[in-house]
């Protein structure tokens, strides 16, 4: 898999495009979280500039929209794992 090129103008995530074989992926990263999405070449996806074409206005909202909802699991499976202590059970050693 090599890197063929990025999406620069998207500046809340890093957009990476990548080439391996008969496939294209389109990786996004916002922080801990990321999502990857697998196209075969075919026609309208044989170059960058036609993948560059693909990640529009409402494609990267689903994308925002999805890392949001990553988020809340994430943060709820913690809270239920590690519940937050009551702050009268609280030790303190003086």
């Amino acid at each position: 898999m090599r890197v063929i090129g990025y999406l620069e103008e998207v500046t809340d995530m890093k957009v990476t495009f990548f080439e391996q074989g008969l496939r294209y992926s389109i990786k996004f990263e916002d922080g801990l979280y990321e999502q990857t999405y697998k196209f075969r070449q075919g026609e309208g996806m044989s170059n960058l500039k036609e993948l560059k074409a693909l990640v529009d206005q409402p494609f990267l909202e689903a994308v925002r929209a999805q890392f949001e909802q990553m988020r809340e699991q994430v943060t709820g499976l913690l809270s239920r794992q590690f519940p937050a202590q009551d702050e009268t059970e609280t030790i303190f050693i003086i």
